[in-house]
């Protein structure tokens, strides 16, 4: 079964939070909390090595038709942000103007260039916040968190545009699978997100400078400074709790950033064009369609199509199902293409995984291919292969399960967990593998055809 989605977009609304003043901050105002800082550090970031940048031109395009098929409006999208912020903007004593200005000098684009990763999700997003009637400033957090690099993953594990921790992840009910970690998936980590945010305003009864320092280092933490400054008669405001540096510098930087987006102009900075209508569509898939199809359907590339979900990390969607973002108005004939073409050839294509040993020689024998095909279809230039390298097989025999080829038991799984994770029986993988149910990590199991 596939439902056609369409991600329509909404105006914004506005409301309204209190901030309380500034009592004895920890960290100096304008002691390298501001923007320089924020474009520093996210430049900083670990950028997952399975990338794939929608290609500029193509980006390019879908905006420029977005911007075409936009009506009139009197207002921008920049100019209807920044009528529904709600949280009080940043004390004067930050001088957010006279810390930009070296960094301004060196490159005055750079926070132009900044602002624009997020031109394709940025209204999408926007529209979620309204929807839900949050705060509308929220929609910069990831700008603060991973400087909307899709991919980002940091040095403790989080991921994805709202730099999600695996535990957070799963809590949220996000899927991290060798075939697609859903912190990357920015429609998936972006309901996840705001979930999580919700459920932090109310821990703090609706204070969300305590909620967005939360989300930042745990509601725990900012709980137990509360507790403490409570304990001394001490106001309990943001502002006034003793928080690690990276928390206190936290709020701030994304209060910053409203002030730019607020007024470019005293910056002397350019804005970004955001379309107000959809640039993309969504289709939501119950098995596995090669990605190749959907390019072809959509009249892109297959890389256009993982830049757009960036989750995917083999050459189909998974096999358990899964929603995918592809460019709008190729929804319609993607559907009516898969409802032509039986179930069975949605994902005719095989992957498989470099084991230590493997040679193309050898890899093609066992799949009925060439090398030089082989070749073709990975972009390969040499015969060089890495171990854990994932080869696209064209005109393979084996089926799309087999993608897997090798899996490695990480803590927390069981066989059962795995059978579920491949479509595979429960006795399948452990005759395959010849094992009973405990196994250890670090084991490796071989996965079999379906």
């Amino acid at each position: 079964m596939i439902r056609l989605v369409l991600l329509a977009m909404m105006a914004l609304a506005s409301g309204c939070t209190q901030l309380a003043p500034i009592q004895d901050p920890s960290v100096s105002p304008g002691e390298d909390d501001d923007l320089a800082a924020l474009l520093r550090d996210t430049q900083g970031m670990i950028v997952d090595p399975i990338e794939f940048d929608l290609p500029q031109t193509t980006e390019s395009l879908l905006i420029q038709r977005a911007l075409e098929s936009e009506p009139p409006k009197p207002k921008t999208f920049w100019q209807q942000l920044v009528g529904d912020f709600s949280l009080q903007r940043l004390p004067p004593e930050y001088e957010v103007e006279k810390q930009w200005q070296s960094l301004r000098r060196n490159n005055p684009e750079l926070l132009t260039d900044f602002l624009a990763r997020g031109r394709l999700w940025l209204n999408y997003i926007a529209s979620e916040i309204d929807r839900r009637g949050m705060p509308a400033e929220l929609a910069l957090l990831p700008y603060v968190e991973s400087g909307f690099q899709l991919t980002a993953r940091s040095h403790r594990g989080a991921a994805g545009p709202w730099q999600l921790m695996p535990a957070t992840a799963t809590y949220l009910g996000l899927q991290r699978t060798r075939s697609c970690d859903q912190r990357l998936d920015v429609i998936a980590a972006t309901d996840a997100a705001l979930n999580y945010l919700e459920d932090l305003a109310r821990q703090f009864d609706g204070d969300w400078y305590l909620a967005i320092a939360a989300y930042n280092s745990g509601p725990g933490r900012v709980s137990r400074a509360v507790a403490a400054n409570k304990k001394r008669n001490k106001p309990t405001d943001y502002f006034s709790l003793r928080l690690p540096r990276e928390t206190q510098r936290y709020v701030p930087r994304l209060l910053a950033l409203a002030e730019v987006v607020r007024d470019p102009q005293r910056f002397n900075v350019s804005l970004p064009e955001i379309p107000q209508v959809p640039m993309f569509e969504t289709l939501e898939l119950e098995s596995a369609v090669d990605l190749e199809l959907l390019a072809r359907w959509s009249e892109t590339t297959v890389s256009d199509i993982r830049s757009l979900n960036p989750c995917l990390r083999r050459f189909a969607t998974p096999i358990e199902g899964s929603t995918v973002v592809v460019p709008v108005g190729t929804a319609g004939k993607i559907l009516t293409e898969l409802r032509a073409l039986p179930a069975d050839q949605w994902a005719q294509l095989s992957e498989y995984v470099v084991r230590s040993g493997d040679t193309l020689g050898g890899i093609a024998l066992r799949f009925d291919t060439s090398v030089a095909d082989l070749k073709a279809s990975n972009g390969l230039k040499s015969n060089l292969i890495r171990v854990g390298q994932v080869l696209r097989v064209q005109g393979g025999n084996q089926a799309y399960a087999d993608a897997a080829g090798e899996h490695i038991v990480k803590a927390g799984e069981s066989l059962w967990t795995i059978s579920r994770q491949y479509g595979l029986s429960l006795s399948a993988l452990q005759n395959a593998n010849r094992v009973g149910s405990i196994l250890r990590i670090g084991q490796r199991l071989t996965i079999p055809a379906r």
